[in-house]
């Protein structure tokens, strides 16, 4: 009864479309950016004979940008919703929308299944379809098994032949992840407009076959042992951690010698996050507990989760408490965002 008193109260007031809108700014990244992975034409197939399509793979694996590509290049729907995690599938079906594109990132959970009414929400899906509307749903392949085991996903699955597509490392191949590297690069430089030509050139010169520029300064034997870390460090990246690197790591460097920090640092930042973690208090350890499941939620559903999530752990240690929520932001830095929306200042932490 709670749940559905809870569901009809949402229903009382049909959410707004547009701030899930796609704006051209993010299409044209995607779109330039992207490489298709293998499997691609074979997504594209299933999306266009039933308008569905259910993505999965692991995290940082490209997911929402695979997704976001194929409805755009699958379609000639004029609009494409990006829609936030944890938004009601019926409230969809409740705006009327016809003929448009939805993508649904991590639509059952980032990390553990905590869809509440799957059920309920597969009619909202099937309604949303019969609109006309093309739908992509993605999720890690962990959460979508426990869906299946909690939920008649499966079941409903039966009834929408060869909807589902799985994403994996092995998608891209090291020739496909030097081509995502070049095209990242190039986005940053030329469109984005977030490296000087200095760090678009160094960023170039790592690529075995790329001419090494005149304002490279490195000498051959520098720039052999810098094209080794890279190489090793490109044939273990996801679509994530290239772009983390692209967008994050080469505007920060100033000169073409610090290149060889930077990559040491991205060997070593999944280290030096946990012992980041490790040295946190125990009242911030379980925000980041918090945020790391429910990132992607309104920012009141977050504070009301993490409250819960303090209640419970404070069975086990019984000095927890829920500290400001600025005081939490200024602790958790450089990992939380410091100001806006709660979420983590990179997708890769």
């Amino acid at each position: 009864a709670e749940k559905q008193a809870r569901r009809f109260s949402v229903s009382l007031a049909p959410i707004e479309l547009d701030p899930f809108l796609l704006h051209e700014d993010a299409k044209r990244r995607v779109i330039d950016t992207f490489v298709e992975p293998r499997g691609y034409a074979g997504f594209q197939k299933a999306l266009q004979t039933g308008q569905l399509l259910w993505l999965t793979g692991p995290a940082g694996i490209g997911k929402q940008t695979c997704a976001i590509h194929l409805v755009v290049k699958s379609s000639n729907k004029q609009s494409v919703y990006i829609v936030r995690r944890g938004t009601p599938w019926d409230e969809l079906v409740r705006t009327g929308v016809e003929g448009a594109a939805f993508v649904l990132p991590d639509a059952l959970g980032n990390v553990h299944f905590d869809r509440e009414d799957l059920d309920a929400d597969l009619i909202s899906l099937d309604q949303l379809l019969a609109l006309g509307n093309m739908v992509v749903v993605t999720c890690p392949d962990e959460v979508f098994e426990d869906a299946q085991r909690q939920s008649r996903l499966a079941e409903w699955l039966a009834r929408h032949a060869n909807c589902r597509g799985k994403l994996q490392p092995s998608a891209y191949p090291s020739k496909a992840r030097t081509q995502m590297y070049q095209k990242h690069v190039s986005f940053a430089f030329q469109t984005a407009r977030l490296l000087t030509r200095n760090q678009y050139d160094s960023a170039l010169s790592l690529l075995p076959d790329d001419a090494i520029p005149d304002n490279a300064g490195l000498g051959p034997s520098d720039l052999q042992d810098y094209r080794h870390q890279f190489q090793q460090q490109l044939d273990r990246w996801l679509p994530l951690d290239i772009e983390r690197f692209v967008f994050t790591g080469l505007p920060s460097i100033n000169k073409s010698e610090e290149l060889a920090d930077l990559l040491r640092q991205d060997t070593n930042i999944a280290q030096r996050m946990q012992d980041w973690l490790a040295d946190l208090h125990p009242d911030v350890q379980a925000f980041i507990i918090t945020l790391t499941v429910w990132s992607g939620r309104p920012d009141a559903q977050i504070w009301e989760a993490h409250r819960k999530v303090v209640e419970q752990l404070s069975r086990l240690n019984p000095g927890l408490a829920t500290l400001p929520l600025g005081l939490l932001r200024k602790r958790t830095a450089p990992y939380v965002a410091r100001y806006g929306s709660l979420t983590f200042a990179s997708p890769f932490v």
